[in-house]
């Protein structure tokens, strides 16, 4: 799906049903890599300069698909905007439970004009993968120990055995 929304030009021809996206992957693998890399890379505050520098694009290609990818990702965009203007304005952002991270250079910039040091966008982008993802990890972790305390509890203790958290996500 991301592939087709990053080149959405390159796949205008796919119709957006689960068949003809996850063809891309066997049509199309070497677009469905460099997928990868650019949505890792703009999951973490990544611009098109880093897409440039650390996956080769062109800055026009770089510029459309950091366009792309927050067209696709609009509401959450939205929601990290709000979360880090908040924290800019009270010190501190939010994390998972209630965590509280310091954001002292936030705080005393002037956040919000478009025109702020890249120390305080280094920490902003720290702020925002901290809120908007990796604290969320030990939601999931915390969950999966609950359920899991269940079922040890049950005939399935034997049968139910994740062996691994990749990306928030139990195997």
């Amino acid at each position: 799906m991301r592939t087709k929304y990053y080149w959405s030009n390159k796949f205008s021809h796919l119709e957006e049903t689960p068949e003809a996206v996850n063809s891309i992957a066997d049509d199309f693998p070497d677009d469905r890599n460099k997928s990868k890399t650019v949505t890792f890379a703009l999951t973490y505050g990544g611009t098109p300069y880093t897409l440039e520098k650390n996956s080769g694009f062109s800055t026009s290609e770089a510029e459309s698909i950091y366009a792309n990818y927050h067209k696709l990702y609009k509401v959450s965009g939205e929601w990290l905007d709000a979360k880090l203007a908040t924290a800019a304005k009270v010190g501190y952002g939010v994390g998972a439970f209630g965590l509280r991270i310091r954001c002292p250079m936030m705080k005393h910039s002037n956040w919000g004009t478009g025109h702020v040091d890249y120390e305080v966008e280094a920490e902003a982008r720290s702020l925002g993968n901290a809120i908007s993802g990796q604290s969320y990890g030990i939601l999931t972790c915390h969950a999966m120990n609950r359920y899991m305390e269940k079922v040890y509890k049950s005939k399935y203790r034997f049968a139910i055995r994740p062996i691994l958290n990749i990306h928030h996500r139990w195997i």
